[in-house]
């Protein structure tokens, strides 16, 4: 807030200036996260699923969790995760979308297995489909 106010026009729309900057800042994503979302985009495109905006939504947010949880542990993080994440989509809802031709690594597979059933289980208000 400091430096906004040495600007030109002083402490005037401080709080605004203030929070432009923070979601500018928000909206940078590391490298990997790009990459491995760039792939996604690229793999949904190719099955016709490029319009699928929940599918995309969904295998957007699980990136971000598997790849978060990978620059927390130390892992290298492939754009071949944007694979894993595809695959396990199109498995858990049924898509007949053919999964065929990913480069998808048994571990990341998992991984995206377990951090997607971690989400149901840290959120029990969550209603399931029936």
């Amino acid at each position: 807030m400091r430096v906004l106010a040495k600007s030109p026009n002083g402490a005037e729309d401080l709080g605004l200036r203030a929070r432009q900057v923070k979601t500018l800042v928000e909206w940078e994503d590391p490298p990997q996260l790009r990459k491995v979302l760039s792939r996604i985009s690229l793999l949904l495109a190719q099955r016709g699923q490029r319009e699928n905006w929940l599918l995309a939504d969904y295998a957007g947010n699980l990136a971000r969790k598997i790849v978060t949880f990978k620059l927390l542990t130390g892992q290298t993080v492939k754009a071949n995760v944007g694979d894993a994440v595809v695959a396990y989509a199109v498995e858990k809802f049924g898509f007949k979308v053919q999964p065929q031709g990913l480069d998808a690594d048994a571990d990341d597979l998992e991984l995206a297995r377990m951090l997607d059933k971690l989400k149901e289980r840290c959120n029990p208000h969550a209603k399931k489909a029936e």
